[in-house]
């Protein structure tokens, strides 16, 4: 079987339990279901018939929206809710100790949230003016330049293969829009050191410009946290970066930078992407901004998500700076079962279909 054994998905798909389906509110006020209260029900529900899975794993949604809607600071309301349903959830099953005593919890987000401004957006098709871009929604035509898919503080740009051997004006009109951060794309015939492993570049208005690659050998000018040899040319302050005196790479504003663009592509994706400045979203003509609160660049205001675990055994160790990709072979680890990259190592060095 592919899937969860139990599911349930707002009002769309729900597994009888011992022959019944547990109840939850939802309809129209509450998404149909992709709400946190129906979340609660669904979990205290399960708690309550003495049916939670080896593995159960509950998305509350709301923070989100109205970070979204609100602002970040002002949905502080609906994570004290979501500490009350959780709550909730340990009374049912024996309070504090005795939970602990037979359940870890993992608490975490994929992602965080920066304020936007009054006047928030970014209009890529007047950046790019001087080219044909295919109107949103619509399919792509071989008169039309470049597909942009804006995903509100990032967008890819897709372009015709005839384009990309122009790029740099396309790169050039991104890069004289005041409101966009960074520029990255990915390339072949850097040259940085002699190989013909694809180059990572990251161009700015402000802070330079730097190409990088994973080292051909695992030391590189220097390594990341999770061991990662990487080598570059330019100016490290494209990506808020240092390196210690022990030939470490720090990442400021930009956590984890290198890693995050260099596995960030693929033949999928865009051919360039943009990250917007604090404050700011991409958007295309009928696309509506976010209200108050936004996320999807590499800046840590919008990547920076806690992690909270309780009842972990006491010879578990998580990592010393975890990431969400560590996520999933952390609760393998939990369930005894063995993953292809085990958390804290390095996804450039071992990636998790390796």
């Amino acid at each position: 079987m592919t899937g969860p054994h139990t599911m349930f998905l707002g009002e769309f798909v729900s597994t009888p339990l011992y022959g019944n389906t547990l109840s939850a509110r939802g309809g129209v006020m509450r998404r149909f279901g992709f709400h946190d209260d129906t979340t609660a029900d669904y979990l205290l529900g399960m708690a309550e018939q003495n049916c939670l899975p080896d593995f159960t794993l509950a998305y509350f949604p709301n923070n989100d929206f109205d970070s979204h809607s609100e602002g970040p600071e002002n949905a502080v309301s609906t994570l004290q809710a979501v500490d009350t349903h959780l709550g909730k959830l340990i009374e049912i099953l024996g309070g504090i100790d005795q939970f602990l005593e037979k359940h870890v919890i993992l608490i975490t987000g994929d992602h965080s949230q920066s304020d936007l401004d009054d006047d928030p957006g970014i209009d890529l098709n007047e950046v790019l003016e001087q080219f044909q871009v295919v109107e949103a929604g619509k399919p792509w035509n071989s008169s039309e330049d470049l597909m942009v898919c804006p995903n509100m503080r990032s967008a890819q740009i897709y372009m015709q293969p005839e384009l990309w051997q122009r790029r740099h004006s396309v790169i050039d009109c991104l890069l004289n829009c005041p409101e966009i951060d960074q520029v990255l794309w990915c390339d072949h015939d850097s040259g940085l050191n002699g190989t013909d492993q694809p180059a990572f570049y990251v161009h700015t208005q402000d802070r330079g410009n730097l190409v990088f690659k994973p080292a051909p050998d695992s030391n590189g000018h220097a390594r990341d946290i999770y061991g990662t040899g990487w080598i570059w040319d330019g100016d490290l302050n494209a990506v808020d970066a240092s390196v210690t005196s022990d030939h470490q790479i720090e990442f400021g504003d930009y956590p984890n930078a290198f890693e995050r663009i260099a596995t960030g592509f693929s033949e999928k994706t865009g051919n360039i992407w943009v990250t917007a400045r604090l404050g700011k979203e991409f958007c295309l003509p009928g696309i509506k901004c976010n209200p108050e609160g936004s996320h999807g660049s590499l800046h840590f205001l919008d990547s920076t998500a806690p992690l909270i675990a309780a009842g972990l055994p006491v010879n578990f160790a998580l990592p010393a700076a975890p990431r969400i990709i560590d996520m999933t072979p952390i609760c393998l680890q939990l369930l005894g079962l063995k993953p292809s990259r085990q958390p804290g190592d390095s996804a450039i060095n071992t990636p998790m279909n390796g």
